[in-house]
C-alpha cells in the first residue's frame, strides 16, 4: 500500500519574550512551533488543537532534565508524560489527548532544540551480529500518510475529525475516530490487568469499541459494544485497516550500515528517556 512521505520540519522559533521587571537575569525560555503530522484534523471542534497545524512548545531546560531523570517518575513510567505536559505552552492541551504521531513530533522537536539534530544509535548487525554505533539525523524523519485514492477505494471519507465508511457484512455505516496516546495507554493497562487477574483477553474488541463513534447513526455505547462482540471478522478487519490508513505516522526507521561487514540494517529509533541523553 503506497503512502506519501513528507519531510518532518520544524518552523523557525518565535522570538523569546522580552525581559520583565521581575526577571533580573533578562532571560526568558524561548519557544518553538512544531509541525503536527495530524494538522489538527482528528480533533473535535472543542479541542485547543482543532485544525491547528502547529503547536507551541518551550525549549528544554535543566528542570526538564530533572523530570526525565526522576527515579519516581521513571519507576512509574510517567517521565515522558510529565516532560511533555511541562513543555506544552498551552496548558489546556492534555498530552494524553495527542495522537501518537503528534506526540512523537513534539518529542523530536524537543530533542533537537535541547541537544541538536544528531542522535547516536547503538545497534546490532542482523547479518554478522557486530555491535555498532551510528549517528542519525533527526531532521530527516518523514511523515507517512495514506493516498486519498486508497481511502476512496474503501469508501472512506474524513469529515470533522471522523472517518465514515460502510462495513459490508453487517451492511452498516460507521464512524470511527483516530486512537490517541491516552486511549492506547488505557487499553494496554486494561489488557495487563486482565492478564494479571487471569481473565480472558479481548484486545481486538476493546480497541474497536474505543474507536467506533457511531453505528448507523447511533452513539449508544451499550449497543455499539453489543454489535462489536458479534461483528464478523471481515468487518473488524476492515475497520482496523481503515484506522491504520487514516492515522498519521512518523517514519522513525533509518538505514544503518554495519562497520564490520557493510550490511545495511533497517532500525527504528526508540522514544525512551535514553533518547534525550547524548554523550557529553
Amino acid at each position: 500500500m503506497s503512502r506519501n512521505k513528507n519531510r518532518l520540519q520544524l518552523p523557525e522559533s518565535p522570538p523569546a519574550t522580552a525581559p520583565r521587571p521581575d526577571n533580573p537575569v533578562g532571560y526568558s525560555v524561548p519557544t518553538e512551533l512544531v509541525d503536527l503530522p495530524s494538522k489538527g484534523e482528528f480533533c473535535p471542534p472543542e479541542h485547543p488543537l482543532y485544525k491547528q497545524e502547529t503547536v507551541e512548545v518551550r525549549f528544554m531546560t535543566a528542570k526538564d532534565e530533572d523530570i526525565l531523570t526522576s527515579p519516581s517518575y521513571l519507576s512509574n513510567g510517567v517521565a515522558i508524560d510529565k516532560f511533555l505536559s511541562n513543555i506544552l505552552v498551552d496548558k489546556n492541551i492534555n498530552q494524553e489527548d495527542l495522537l501518537i504521531a503528534d506526540r512523537n513530533a513534539i518529542l523530536i522537536g524537543a530533542r533537537i532544540t535541547g541537544y541538536g539534530n544528531t542522535f547516536d544509535s547503538n545497534f546490532e548487525c542482523h547479518h554478522c551480529g557486530a555491535s555498532n554505533t551510528a549517528q542519525v539525523d533527526l531532521e530527516q524523519f518523514g511523515v507517512k500518510k495514506s493516498e486519498e485514492s486508497t481511502l476512496k477505494e474503501l469508501g472512506a471519507e474524513m469529515k470533522d475529525g471522523l472517518c465514515s465508511f460502510k462495513i459490508d457484512m453487517l451492511d452498516a455505516n460507521i464512524q470511527i475516530k483516530v486512537s490517541t496516546y491516552g486511549t492506547q495507554k488505557n487499553l494496554s493497562e486494561m489488557n495487563d490487568n486482565k492478564v494479571r487477574l487471569g481473565l480472558e483477553e479481548s484486545s481486538t474488541t476493546d480497541f474497536l469499541k474505543s474507536i467506533i463513534v457511531t453505528i448507523n447513526g447511533t452513539d449508544d455505547r451499550t449497543l455499539i459494544g453489543h454489535v462489536v462482540d458479534l461483528m464478523p471478522a471481515l468487518d473488524a478487519r476492515k475497520i482496523r485497516k481503515v484506522h491504520n490508513l487514516v492515522t498519521p505516522e512518523i517514519d522513525t526507521e533509518v538505514n544503518l550500515t554495519c562497520l564490520k561487514c557493510g550490511e545495511v540494517s533497517r532500525m527504528e529509533v526508540p522514544f525512551s528517556t535514553g533518547f534525550f541523553w547524548p554523550e557529553l
